[in-house]
């Protein structure tokens, strides 16, 4: 019975998706469409890559610079981005288990689906160097380049590390949710 609870619990978390793929934030079917955005080719997590993220709003601001992680939070980011200073630093268990199993989730989507995937460092909009966006990785698509964001929850690993006893949970969620 508890095992069958776990089970209905991981379906809800895994639709939530470990790995997702989308398509840019503007329809890329010919170059034209994407001359405003500059990339900037430090790697992720790099000392150059955090000091290029300074001033800016990113993908993972957003959510607190609109208001949806509570008042505190958007103050915190806020003055970070309007004062240009360095994000402070994240000591959550979710944050600590998404860079202690980042690289192994990141093998996850190119092992099934054989897409060559593409390490990349941020994008900014040439026209607002206010927003930037970093993707984990890219691959190419039908019609033109995509991002792959990269999201590891607490609820999948201990699904599979308690039920199913596997210390690799990132391999097996991947592969049971896309059947």
């Amino acid at each position: 019975m508890e095992s069958q609870q776990l089970m209905i619990k991981e379906k809800e978390n895994v639709d939530k998706s470990i790995v997702s793929a989308s398509d840019s934030v503007k329809e890329c079917k010919d170059k034209e469409n994407v001359t405003d955005v500059q990339y900037v080719s430090s790697p992720q997590r790099s000392s150059e890559w955090f000091s290029k993220r300074i001033g800016k709003v990113t993908s993972s601001k957003a959510s607190a610079v609109i208001g949806l992680q509570g008042k505190k939070e958007f103050q915190e980011t806020w003055d970070c981005i309007k004062n240009k200073k360095a994000e402070p630093t994240k000591n959550f268990r979710n944050y600590d288990r998404g860079i202690r199993f980042y690289a192994e989730a990141a093998k996850c989507f190119p092992n099934e689906s054989d897409a060559v995937v593409k390490e990349c460092g941020m994008y900014c909009l040439e026209s607002d160097q206010r927003y930037g966006a970093s993707p984990d990785r890219t691959f190419l698509g039908e019609t033109c380049r995509k991002l792959m964001e990269v999201k590891t929850g607490r609820e999948v690993n201990l699904f599979w590390t308690v039920s199913a006893g596997n210390k690799d949970p990132c391999k097996v969620v991947w592969s049971h949710s896309h059947q």
